[in-house]
């Protein structure tokens, strides 16, 4: 039991401040929410922020949209009572009737648990401790266990601190060390509450506790909820007070009056810097704890407000029609002519010689005695007021004024005295210088001198609105151009294509490496950076609600001295706190939901996919062909909830090649997807130029029907091939048994041929051999007949043969001529010629093709010559790969030999055999045989023979058969 008693107390009494106005973000019924009371908040692993709703059961929320998760139907009851997240990030769920707790995926309800209403959950180590009606259970090791009370029943809180369990009844608060109950030092307690390092015991009209080693003690009624964030403040909801914010001893309220919609608080969430709110009529969020508007509502009678001086807690607000002074300790003055004020618009506040100076249409005037007291010089339209050292500078309508010991001198000017001087700047250098709109002047010796040139830049071509300076940096403002901004000499300009809203501007203030600046189109701020992008980012300010739509008054921004921005508007005084100016705000953009066919979709098991825990959104999503129309929700994570306007694009890799600009919608919606591999990517930037963003991605795929897939091609390739393959070889063997048939059939009739040929060339050997017999030439007839023999012997070999040597055929030929020159009386000589290229060994060529034509040239042509002078000649020579063979004769030609042998009316059966068979031989080769006989005259035309010219290729042992 820790030690109570510690000398540094950090909070004893409430003490009350002016009612500022804050700024909520507001969620009800109206925004989707079924019902309104809230009794419990809580966050997931993924961001997303869980209400515990009174008859509504859990309800989700992911910044745009409330929603129920359909797992969590089946809870013990709608009314949930407490949500706990235990150390796996498993949500507890506490409610009217029982017990559950969900995993993100599935829910487990508690059979054998508690069967009341549950009031609290906490956990120790892998204890879980339920205050329900029934008592204070534990449960370990899967089985509960009841903790006896004494005397007690209902147990209406339980926290965890220290490894004890500390839990309250009605009759105090207790303690639970090593299963022994005693006695807290906070007995009368009814409730306590778990702190990061602490706890806080709230008891009906007060809340104490302890957090680290401070103590603190707040008064305050109906408090359900308590929660310390990280910059010391201690929050706390109450039914009766709305909400109130504890820090440096002082004690604010924040109701309906400053900002606050619902009242009746009953749960907060303190989540990345930002508060939560759950309320009897929705849910809260508080934007900025640190920035407030003041306005009408906290008693400013004239909202037109055009300078501000914060002093010492104190807001001085000049107004059109005078000076108001929110005082700290909740007051409100207002001060007018009567007053002393000079008369018009109060157009600026200074703090010089520990007075207020202000200054308005009708001159300028200092606050003392509670009263306002003009200088003794008369100067119209003041439009601003710059101390400078111990001088006090005035810009009016006539020049510059400088008031000093009770002094007003005015200032010299080089050049030509200017009209409204409306600005006065002083640089670190020591210089000052002072400006209208469309020019800038500098102190020089000799007067206020007009700057023509600034860095090579010409500056009176410009109509520069205002300059501002800082030890790092000097920043131009140029009316319809941008910015122009100074770092080491290296110039930069902005424009409204990087992200500017407007340069149409209406204030500008400049703080370390931050400009703001406001325009027509309300606040922004330029954050002085540099990266690998760009040396600079624009933000706008989501800090209060609204604050964009706001009209702004020209000059009204005024940097405080505690680093508050404090800005003039038509509704009022807004202030920026220091939080909102030390970080720019990050808006993380993350993928929320994914439905198919635009419905939410449960169950991704049946696609494959295995949801993740909380998101439910589908890894590795591999979709079939027909599931393909798809539409994904996107937003930045509830924990950058905002107001401000931000940008968001998206495309989908794979299918488009450039950005869709969503245009305020936060779901894109894609139909007929056609099938491949897809990354779904999302950007938020609060630039529309997104030159910083935040990205989200969501890989899927859809896949291709059976008849699109490669295998599927592949197959019926294969199959298409084998079809080709097995009717091209059965059409190849038909066409080979064809040929085959055709060759044996060629064959059959070279060898029928041939022996036609053989008779008819026994025959005429025969009608020879007679010849010599009939003549009683018995020694020519035997020789003819022996020559005959061994013709004949050649002949017979050669007709088993279907191709024959080019050797077998010579000698064939010059038997055969030997004997047609003893029958004819050596009437003709002959001649066998072959080129010496030409082996007559390799060469083969058909049997006895040759011997008609030789045939026909002794009986038709040599035969009939007269006298013994005939000559045959034969020869064989290689031409184009070819054998060319040449049968020449000197006889009578055809047309006399024709004349002499038509009494005959005998037609050469040996040519026309012959014929038949080069016809054959053709076909069979596949190429075309020369086959000529022509007619040889002499000068005279007389007919001196016949030449016989037979031209196919060379032949080989496979042509044979």
């Amino acid at each position: 039991m820790r030690n109570l008693v510690i000398i540094l107390v950090f909070l004893v009494f409430a003490q009350t401040s002016f009612g500022q106005r804050f700024s909520f973000l507001l969620r009800g019924i109206e925004d989707g929410l079924t019902m309104p009371v809230v009794n419990d908040l809580e966050v997931d692993a993924t961001g997303m922020i869980w209400l515990a709703t009174d008859g509504g059961g859990m309800v989700k929320f992911d910044g745009i949209d409330f929603y129920d998760e359909p797992a969590l139907a089946n809870l013990p009851s709608l009314f949930v009572t407490v949500i706990e997240k235990d150390f796996s990030n498993n949500f507890w769920i506490g409610t009217e009737r029982g017990l559950a707790c969900y995993n993100g995926k599935k829910l487990h309800v508690f059979k054998n648990g508690p069967e009341a209403k549950i009031n609290g959950i906490a956990f120790l180590e892998n204890t879980v401790y339920v205050a329900s009606r029934q008592g204070l259970l534990q449960y370990k090791d899967s089985s509960f266990t009841a903790i006896a009370l004494a005397g007690e029943t209902e147990v209406l809180s339980v926290a965890v601190y220290n490894k004890e369990v500390y839990f309250t009844t009605e009759t105090g608060c207790f303690v639970l060390v090593d299963n022994h109950i005693k006695a807290c030092g906070f007995s009368s307690a009814n409730k306590v509450i778990g702190l990061k390092n602490g706890l806080a015991f709230c008891s009906p009209t007060k809340v104490e506790g302890f957090v680290g080693t401070r103590n603190f003690t707040v008064d305050a009624t109906g408090v359900r909820d308590v929660v310390w964030a990280d910059n010391g403040t201690l929050w706390l909801a109450s039914q009766k007070e709305g909400l109130l914010r504890v820090s440096n001893g002082h004690v604010k309220t924040i109701d309906a009056r400053t900002g606050l919609a619902y009242d009746r608080v009953r749960t907060l969430l303190f989540l990345d810097g930002k508060l939560w709110l759950g309320a009897q009529q929705g849910l809260a969020f508080f934007q900025n704890t640190t920035s407030f508007a003041l306005d009408e509502s906290q008693g400013l009678p004239d909202e037109s407000v055009h300078a501000a001086l914060e002093l010492n807690g104190d807001y001085w607000l000049g107004t059109a029609t005078g000076i108001s002074v929110f005082k700290k300790d909740g007051s409100i003055l207002n001060y007018s002519a009567s007053d002393g004020l000079p008369g018009g618009i109060v157009l600026d506040i200074e703090f010089y010689q520990q007075k207020v100076w202000v200054a308005t249409e009708q001159g300028v005037a200092y606050f003392s005695q509670n009263r306002f007291h003009s200088i003794n010089k008369k100067l119209d339209f003041v439009f601003c007021l710059k101390p400078i050292n111990d001088v006090l500078l005035m810009g009016t309508a006539n020049g510059v004024w400088a008031y000093q010991h009770g002094t007003t001198t005015q200032i010299a000017f080089a050049d030509s005295l200017p009209d409204g001087i409306v600005a006065i700047e002083n640089a670190p250098s020591g210089q000052y210088f002072v400006g209208l709109t469309g020019a800038i002047y500098k102190r020089e010796m000799a007067g206020l001198q007009k700057i023509k040139q600034w860095q090579n830049l010409p500056i009176d071509t410009l109509q520069i609105f205002a300059a501002k300076f800082s030890a790092k940096y000097t920043c131009f403002f140029v009316v319809g151009d941008g910015v122009y901004l100074w770092q080491d000499n290296e110039l930069t300009k902005i424009t409204e294509k990087d992200g500017l809203a407007s340069t149409s501007f209406k204030s500008a203030a400049i703080i370390g490496d931050r400009l703001w600046v406001t325009t027509d189109f309300g606040m922004q701020c330029i954050e002085l950076l540099k990266t690998k992008k760009s040396n600079f980012r624009i933000q706008s300010i989501s800090d209060l609600s609204s604050i964009n739509n706001k009209e702004f008054n020209f000059r009204s921004l005024t940097v405080a001295g505690n680093g508050e921005l404090l800005n003039g508007s038509n509704n009022g005084l807004f202030v920026l706190g220091n939080a909102s100016i030390s970080a720019v705000p990050n808006y993380q953009v993350g993928i929320q939901r994914v439905n198919l066919f635009f419905q939410p979709t449960e169950n991704w098991s049946d696609f494959g996919a295995k949801a993740t825990r909380w998101s439910n959104l589908p890894q590795q999503l591999e979709l079939p062909y027909h599931q393909n129309y798809l539409s994904i929700k996107f937003n930045v994570q509830p924990n950058n909830a905002h107001d401000a306007k931000l940008y968001f694009r998206y495309k989908l890799v794979g299918q488009d090649k450039t950005w869709t600009n969503a245009n305020g919608r936060k779901e894109a919606f894609f139909t007929s997807i056609n099938p491949g591999k897809y990354s779904f990517e999302v950007e938020s930037s609060a630039n529309s130029n997104f030159s910083e963003t935040s990205k989200a991605v969501f890989h899927f795929k859809i896949t291709s029907p059976f008849w699109l897939t490669w295998w599927f091609w592949v197959l019926f390739c294969l199959g298409v091939l084998a079809i080709v393959i097995f009717v091209a070889r059965y059409r190849i063997n038909q066409l080979n048994q064809k040929l085959l048939l055709e060759n044996a059939l060629a064959n059959s009739e070279r060898k029928a041929l041939r022996l036609q040929m053989n008779p008819h060339f026994v025959f005429n050997a025969l009608d020879a051999i007679s010849g010599f017999i009939f003549k009683n030439e018995a020694k020519e007839a035997v020789r003819y007949l022996g020559s005959f023999a061994k013709l004949m012997r050649i002949t017979l070999e050669s007709s088993r043969e279907t191709l024959v040597p080019l050797q077998n055929e010579m000698q064939l030929l010059k038997n055969y001529i030997d004997l047609e020159q003893l029958r004819f009386n050596n009437k003709f000589s002959y001649e066998i010629e072959i080129d010496e290229e030409l082996d007559p060994y390799d060469i083969l060529l058909p049997p006895m093709l040759l011997q008609p034509f030789v045939e026909n040239a002794i009986i038709h042509g040599l035969k009939h010559k007269e006298g013994n002078d005939g000559f045959l000649k034969i020869a064989f020579k290689d031409v184009d790969n070819h054998l060319l063979c040449t049968i020449t004769d000197n006889g009578v030609g055809r047309k006399k030999s024709g004349e002499l042998n038509a009494h005959r009316n005998k037609t050469s059966l040996a040519t026309s055999i012959t014929e038949e068979r080069i016809d054959l031989l053709a076909k069979s080769l596949g190429e075309r045989v020369i086959f000529t006989i022509t007619d040889l005259f002499s000068k005279t035309g007389e007919a001196t023979g016949t030449e016989v010219v037979i031209s196919f290729p060379y032949l080989s042992e496979d042509e044979q058969s």
